[in-house]
């Protein structure tokens, strides 16, 4: 498959990024992690790869963290993501 630029995206160095959120309406929804893997000739780098969730300051609502299977555990007490390879 090409791009707009007539490029294949299998010779394309990407990044790809996946946000977990507190709500699916995004004029409200605060991001509550987010995960990271970088793709190059075509395939996943595992070693380019991190998670991290967020901190926030008032609650969390409940629900949020029940769908995305966070618990008050997830977030490090030294605030360092973490590595997925």
């Amino acid at each position: 498959m090409r791009g707009a630029r007539g490029l294949d995206w299998r010779d394309a160095d990407l990044l790809v990024l996946d946000f977990e959120a507190t709500s699916a309406e995004p004029r409200r929804a605060r991001p509550l992690s987010v995960g990271w893997v970088g793709i190059g000739d075509g395939r996943v780098r595992a070693a380019e790869c991190g998670y991290a969730v967020v901190r926030h300051v008032d609650p969390v609502p409940a629900g949020a963290l029940a769908v995305h299977g966070l618990t008050p555990t997830s977030w490090p007490p030294d605030g360092r993501r973490k590595r997925c390879a």
